[in-house]
């Protein structure tokens, strides 16, 4: 199943820089591609629209989104995204993330892992 990170606050050509972090990571390459539209007239090159992470049959959403709350946290200006896996979503602001404490950021990561796993086991 795949979980797909868009930005509903914020410039989606942020996404790149989401997309580079996450193939980084050896667990993701080969799993992680840009979702792209047409270029906005006027201008050269496709938008991007999304990130799509394959996490497989019974793959855990929680290495995604630790990375995603880690990247969101260094954003500058207002950023929100959204975490999308089957039917279930899950917005994210970057607001006062960069005050939060280790054990804070735990927390969240693994409530937004949670809410999103828990649908993907209801699909499987």
């Amino acid at each position: 199943m795949d979980l797909t990170v868009t930005v509903t606050e914020g410039s989606s050509a942020e996404l790149r820089d989401l997309y580079r972090r996450l193939t980084e990571e050896a667990r993701f390459r080969g799993r992680v591609r840009l979702g792209e539209g047409p270029p906005a007239p006027g201008t050269l090159g496709p938008v991007v629209e999304a990130v799509q992470i394959l996490l497989g049959t019974g793959g855990t959403a929680g290495g995604v989104v630790g990375i995603v709350i880690t990247w969101l946290r260094h954003r500058s200006g207002e950023f929100t995204v959204r975490l999308t896996r089957g039917d279930r979503e899950v917005e994210i602001s970057g607001r006062g993330m960069r005050t939060l404490r280790s054990e804070e950021l735990s927390e969240l990561i693994g409530r937004v892992t949670a809410a999103l796993d828990e649908q993907a086991a209801d699909d499987e």
